[in-house]
């Protein structure tokens, strides 16, 4: 057989001249849709997004650790809401040898968002932390932290958490049957916390909407401050966990729980 011939290579045509503006009835469509382009950009690129972490975790709850017992008196009860708070009527709840204060909450969940910052300052009056990271809660992007791999320390009493839920609402850590069924008799949601099966509530005990749009340095620098709503709402949480906490632990450590401040908020506890 014979070779093939290549067929000859394709004309080519001439590249059209550009049409007139006036028989272009697309450019103002172009133009708009580039203009929306550009404004979507700008908006993801300037939008504000969740607070930043700090750069080291732990200084903040050293900083929390800190707090002068002075600005605490200050404050007193500041905006904390104790109307939850309630006596319950179950056999002492106890570990090691010591009362036990139990929490129940979720990383996701903002109202345990806010109550971490009052339970930290309070607690860390009694023992000490360690181990403890900082997240954003997922409804509301609230500044807070995270209980899951932590540690504490107390001669005075034991602090059972359980963030029973993650960030996206995955099983995190499990309570106990014991712990599950006092969540269920007491509580509607979380957080839940109990001290010692002598006093519980549920809920957050402050607005936690005033955590919005700062980040953790920013608390703290506001938590100095005795009259800012911060203040007023974090650190009077406090001062009431750490009036149950004293009734709790028999008034132990003494230079805590005789305190007038705490005295006095004792004496305005459910009995």
């Amino acid at each position: 057989m014979g070779k093939r011939k290549k067929p000859p290579p394709p004309r080519k045509r001439a590249a059209p001249k550009p049409a007139p503006a006036a028989t272009r009835p697309w450019l103002p469509a172009a133009v708009l849709l580039g203009i929306v382009a550009i404004a979507v950009v700008v908006f993801i690129l300037t939008r504000p997004g969740p607070p930043k972490p700090p750069p080291k975790h732990v200084n903040v709850v050293a900083e929390l650790s800190a707090l002068a017992p002075s600005e605490l008196a200050t404050v007193g009860k500041g905006s904390a809401i104790t109307v939850h708070l309630k006596n319950i009527s179950e056999a002492s709840l106890t570990s090691g040898g010591k009362p036990e204060f139990l929490y129940i909450g979720a990383e996701y969940c903002p109202y345990c968002a806010g109550e971490r910052w009052a339970m930290i300052v309070a607690l860390s009056r009694f023992g000490t932390f360690s181990g403890v990271q900082t997240i954003t809660s997922t409804e509301g992007d609230l500044p807070t932290f995270t209980f899951h791999g932590a540690s504490y320390n107390s001669p005075y009493l034991v602090f059972r958490p359980v963030e029973a839920a993650d960030r996206n609402g995955n099983v995190l850590d499990k309570p106990t049957t014991a712990e599950s069924a006092l969540e269920r008799k007491y509580s509607t949601g979380y957080p839940f916390v109990d001290f010692g099966n002598r006093l519980v509530f549920e809920g957050a005990t402050f607005d936690v909407s005033t955590l919005e749009g700062v980040n953790w340095q920013q608390v703290v620098t506001q938590l100095k401050q005795p009259d800012t709503s911060l203040a007023q709402g974090i650190l009077g949480s406090a001062n009431v966990i750490t009036a149950s906490l004293c009734q709790l632990t028999e008034q132990q450590p003494s230079a805590v729980c005789s305190d007038p401040a705490i005295q006095s908020l004792e004496k305005q506890l459910p009995s």
